[in-house]
């Protein structure tokens, strides 16, 4: 009786890593949802791909108790070429709206927000805001007077251990320095709700230039 051995087919993943390929046959790693399929973590423990979650979606975790994002964080968006603040324009001009769906930051998630600006270099107020929901983390006018390129450390938008409970450094000093005598900035935007993260940019003279030349906001949850 002669043992007969049958080789196996060169294994490996495919293009989205999401399962493993063998020959002509593929057999799922994860399951794939959209954020508003997603089953509660409850009804599921192991990874999952969320399609719509990141700008090349997301894995995402149960433990059986809360959904992780697996390695932590995720860019839901950026972009790196020029946004401009209307010409001639002296009002508030949304220039990213990126939305931000309903329980996607959790109880304590981060936004961290990365801008770069590029404005005409005089004395004259423009002013960069952040915003969630409306409510303004960042509003800060002073740095960008008088200087031609404005690149602050991170906005960053903490949840406090609730969906409706937020801070963030003190949004008029505009985070150019690590402490101050002005507030945090807080907020009550209900995030277990739908709603959208806005960088914008105002000008107090129509004639000056306002440009936003780089950002990205990134999803930070444990």
């Amino acid at each position: 009786f002669d043992e007969v051995v049958y080789p196996l087919d060169p294994v490996g993943l495919s293009a989205d890593g999401t399962s493993l390929v063998s020959g002509d046959e593929e057999f799922a790693l994860t399951q794939t949802y959209t954020w508003a399929t997603l089953p509660a973590a409850a009804d599921y423990i192991g990874t999952a791909h969320i399609t719509d979650i990141g700008e090349h979606g997301s894995l995402w975790r149960s433990d059986g108790a809360t959904w992780g994002i697996v390695g932590g964080s995720v860019i839901l968006g950026a972009y790196g070429a020029d946004l401009t603040v209307t010409a001639a324009s002296t009002a508030e001009v949304d220039l990213v709206t990126l939305n931000i769906p309903a329980g996607l930051i959790g109880l304590n998630g981060q936004l961290v927000v990365t801008h770069f600006w590029e404005v005409t270099n005089n004395a004259n107020t423009k002013t960069a805001r952040v915003k969630l929901g409306g409510t303004a983390f960042f509003a800060n006018a002073t740095s960008l007077a008088s200087v031609a390129i404005f690149l602050p450390p991170p906005t960053v938008i903490w949840s406090r251990n609730s969906q409706s409970s937020q801070m963030a450094f003190a949004a008029a000093n505009g985070n150019t320095s690590v402490a101050t005598g002005t507030a945090k900035t807080t907020g009550t935007v209900d995030t277990s709700a739908a709603t959208t993260l806005v960088i914008s940019g105002q000008k107090a003279t129509g004639s000056d230039t306002m440009t936003l030349l780089g950002y990205r906001v990134e999803l930070v949850r444990p």
